[in-house]
């Protein structure tokens, strides 16, 4: 077992909690961790006491960020067929839902990152409209990559005639995970490592 006191133990807790690009190999790692230590040890090691604490805090994280996802599912499905049936009715069914599409993403874009911004983050945010605005400005851009790759598959599945609503919904389970990482680990970036 490590002492809490290793330099090994504080880079690892410091990589886990605050810079390794890719959050699901940090979230697997304390997972496994937690599996394989009983309670008895964490109680006596701080390094485990500390692994629990982070993996729980970005466990309620990720929650709450499902929790947006599901809000920003529905805006998103609501937007489209709002786009579709009213919006851009006038035109072809192919070029209604290409608008519709790009209509529904934009909006949720932005009702997410408002949810994200006050709710899944908030503990990580900088005060004032410029710190705000520079957020905004990385969520957009981290979830319009996601976006398009969200449209791409809702423009392809409907195209080898697949329903424009279970299209989009494959195109937005396509971006949760990269969306998730992208955001934790640069967008909402700690306070502290800015």
């Amino acid at each position: 077992m490590f002492t809490s006191g290793s330099t090994w133990n504080a880079t690892c807790v410091h990589r886990l909690r605050h810079s390794v690009p890719s959050c699901a190999p940090s979230v697997v790692f304390i997972l496994l961790l937690e599996l394989v230590v009983s309670e008895t040890t964490v109680k006596r090691n701080p390094l485990m006491t500390l692994a629990a604490r982070v993996r729980s805090q970005e466990f309620a994280r990720f929650l709450k960020f499902a929790i947006v996802g599901g809000s920003g599912v529905v805006v998103n499905m609501g937007m489209l067929w709002l786009g579709k049936v009213f919006i851009f009715n006038a035109m072809s069914h192919q070029s209604a839902i290409a608008w519709a599409g790009f209509f529904a993403i934009a909006i949720s874009i932005l009702t997410n990152f408002l949810l994200n911004d006050g709710w899944t983050w908030s503990d990580r945010r900088a005060d004032g409209v410029r710190a705000f605005l520079v957020r905004m400005g990385k969520y957009v851009l981290v979830a319009s990559v996601a976006g398009v790759v969200q449209w791409l598959i809702l423009q392809g599945f409907v195209h080898v005639g697949v329903h424009y609503l279970l299209s989009n919904l494959v195109g937005i389970a396509a971006g949760i995970v990269m969306n998730y990482c992208a955001n934790n680990w640069w967008t909402f970036r700690s306070i502290a490592e800015e």
